[in-house]
């Protein structure tokens, strides 16, 4: 298989047979569908780039209208305060990393919200606001990210 390294200078291709990163390479890539690593900031360890990107997100209105997101079919309003964001291709398994937030798209300040996940599942994540009070509340604005293995 040919291997392409990207370099500072572009793209080029190079000889067949290895998949060690190259110095001076940035990164190799070792098929589309395999394995691709890209070295550290300080060169010391090497890390998977699939493991590394986020595999979903989202930011959608009080309503759950989505107003863009990666991976989200959907959002689903489940009654105040509690959404439900559907990935368009399913999470391996239910433990992945969520991470969400919620407040106003205006110039006031609100009290502070409390924004988790509620449960995981495969096909998406429910997503529940509260106040500082734990009173379930809507806001205006939801954002969120999962981080895992895709199925």
């Amino acid at each position: 298989m040919a291997l392409t390294t990207v370099k500072q200078g572009g793209i080029a291709a190079d000889a067949v047979g290895t998949d060690a990163l190259d110095q001076d390479a940035g990164f190799t890539l070792a098929g589309l569908n395999g394995s691709s690593t890209v070295a550290s900031e300080g060169g010391a360890v090497n890390t998977s780039i699939q493991q590394g990107l986020i595999k979903a997100w989202f930011q959608f209105n009080s309503d759950a209208s989505l107003q863009d997101s990666f991976n989200t079919a959907s959002c689903t309003d489940n009654g105040t305060g509690s959404f439900t964001q559907n990935h368009t291709n399913s999470m391996a398994n239910s433990d992945y990393a969520f991470l969400a937030m919620s407040g106003h798209d205006n110039n006031t300040l609100p009290g502070a919200t409390i924004t988790f996940m509620h449960k995981a599942i495969t096909s998406g994540t429910r997503v529940r606001i509260t106040d500082a009070s734990g009173t379930v509340t809507d806001e205006s604005q939801c954002n969120g990210m999962s981080a895992g293995d895709l199925a």
